[in-house]
C-alpha cells in the first residue's frame, strides 16, 4: 500500500513536472522492474516476521483473531518497517503530492486548464489522511506493546479497522469517482449503459 501510493505520486509529479521525460522514466520495462521490486521488498518485509514465533489468538473485544507474536523482540523490528520505513514513505509520498499540486497551480496561472486538478487535490489530501491514520495505528500498537496500555491497544485495534478499510475500499470507490473512463469502462463491461430488451416468444398449445 504505501509503495504503491509512493510510486503513484511520483508518477503524477513527473507527469505533470516532466511531461516529456515521463515515458523515459515510466516505460513498460522499467515499470515492470519498479513493481517486481516492490514485491520482493513488501515480501522481505512479511518474511522478517516469521523469526518472532508468530502465532494467531483471539481477541474477546472485537471477536476476531489478531496476529500476535511469543517474541517480544519483535516490537524492535516492527518499529523500524512500521514507524521509521513506512513513516518515510508516508512523508515522501505527502511531499510529491504537494509539490505536483503546486506545479499544477502554476500551469493554471499561465492559462494551461486542468479539469482533473480538483479531483487530484481533494485524492492528495484523501491519501494524507489515510497514511496518517495508518501511522497513528502503527504508533499506538507500538506503545500498547511497549508499555501494555489496554486502551492504546483498543485504539489500535480501532484504527487497523478504519485504516485498512480506506486504504482498500476507500481508494477504490475515490478512484471511481474521480475517472470518468473507468466509470464508462466499467459501465460497459457490466451492460449497464444500454437498455437490454428480450423479446421472449411463448407459444402456448390450445387444445381442442
Amino acid at each position: 500500500m504505501f509503495l504503491i501510493t509512493l510510486l503513484t505520486s511520483v508518477n503524477r509529479y513527473i507527469a505533470v513536472k516532466y511531461p516529456l521525460l515521463y515515458e523515459h522514466y515510466f516505460s513498460k520495462s522499467k515499470t515492470i522492474v519498479i513493481l517486481l521490486t516492490f514485491i520482493i521488498l513488501s515480501t522481505i518485509v512479511g518474511l522478517g516476521n516469521i523469526f518472532f514465533n508468530p502465532e494467531f489468538i483471539e481477541l474477546d473485544v472485537f471477536d476476531h483473531f489478531v496476529p500476535y507474536f511469543k517474541s517480544k523482540n519483535v516490537i524492535y523490528y516492527q518499529l523500524f518497517y512500521q514507524i521509521l520505513l513506512f513513516g518515510i514513505i508516508s512523508i515522501s509520498t505527502c511531499t510529491f503530492n504537494v509539490m505536483a499540486i503546486l506545479t499544477l497551480k502554476k500551469h493554471n496561472k499561465t492559462g494551461n486548464k486542468y479539469k482533473k486538478e480538483l479531483y487530484y487535490i481533494i485524492y492528495s489530501i484523501f491519501i494524507f489522511i489515510t497514511l496518517f491514520i495508518v501511522e497513528a495505528y502503527f504508533i499506538c500498537k507500538f506503545i500498547s506493546l511497549k508499555n501494555k496500555f489496554k486502551l492504546f491497544a483498543n485504539i489500535s485495534y480501532f484504527l487497523h479497522i478504519v485504516a485498512f478499510d480506506l486504504t482498500t475500499l476507500g481508494d477504490f470507490y475515490f478512484l471511481i469517482y474521480s475517472s470518468s473512463e473507468l466509470r464508462k469502462a466499467l459501465k460497459t463491461s457490466f451492460g449497464c449503459s444500454e437498455k437490454i430488451k428480450n423479446k421472449v416468444n411463448i407459444k402456448i398449445p390450445y387444445r381442442k
